[in-house]
């Protein structure tokens, strides 16, 4: 009788962690829905803005930001979802706009505690090469960012470069690529990346003091933390993209 009493309190645990998965994914569809009912209409909008074609949901499993989608201890992320998704080439560069949900939760599988949703609005840039791993901030202004990015796995201190570029922008590595940072931000990258943050669009500031991307394999990305909902936002980041496009996917 004992052996029974286990086997039915084992099925019993398998059940209900089995109800419990199906009950996560329908807390992710629902919480995916009111961020598409809040936000179909604005993303529609802008892609006609920019010239973009629209798809209410897209792939994100190639998603690869060190940032959005962190390695950390005893955690995992479970699900990435791409939702409002609006696609286009930016020069040659295919381009994607679209709002992120990432779900993380505990590396325990029998765990169901601790699981955690976050949003964005990610600008992707598809480039023509590869590029080092690389994390470039606004000197100032991104309190929120510096406590993600201090947590990163293998991310090593800030790379000092020439002149005055540290007023205007911090960048992380990982350990043992500051060779390969040294030599994706020459000179001339550098110039340009100080310029922008100078130059203005309509009376605005490019960069409104706030910018962070990230270089990852092939991609480029600019997050928005949370789901945007501001045009003007919105095409500010668009012109960053398209000013970073210049120089990160130049031949």
């Amino acid at each position: 009788m004992a052996w029974l009493m286990v086997l039915l309190t084992l099925v019993c645990i398998s059940l209900l962690i089995m109800a419990a998965g199906l009950f996560f994914r329908f807390i992710i569809k629902w919480l995916l829905s009111i961020s598409q009912k809040r936000t179909s209409r604005f993303m529609k909008d802008f892609g006609q803005v920019i010239g973009f074609g629209y798809q209410a949901t897209g792939d994100a499993t190639d998603m690869d930001s060190k940032v959005l989608c962190p390695i950390d201890p005893g955690w995992k992320v479970i699900e990435k979802v791409a939702s409002d998704v609006l696609s286009g080439k930016i020069g040659d560069a295919p381009c994607r706009i679209y709002d992120l949900m990432v779900l993380k939760g505990s590396t325990l599988e029998a765990s169901l505690a601790n699981r955690t949703e976050t949003f964005y609005t990610v600008f992707e840039l598809t480039l023509s090469r590869i590029m080092p791993d690389t994390i470039v901030t606004a000197a100032t202004g991104m309190d929120w960012l510096i406590g993600k990015i201090s947590n990163l796995i293998g991310f090593g201190g800030q790379v000092k470069l020439e002149g005055d570029f540290y007023k205007h922008f911090v960048i992380y590595v990982p350990r043992g690529v500051e060779v390969e940072a040294y030599k994706t931000f020459s000179p001339d990258v550098m110039m340009k990346l100080e310029e922008g943050a100078q130059s203005k669009v309509d009376g605005n500031e490019l960069f409104f003091g706030q910018l962070f991307f990230e270089l990852s394999g092939n991609k480029l990305y600019i997050p928005i933390d949370g789901i945007a909902d501001n045009m003007e936002k919105m095409s500010n980041m668009f012109e960053v993209m398209k000013f970073l496009a210049g120089i990160f996917n130049s031949k």
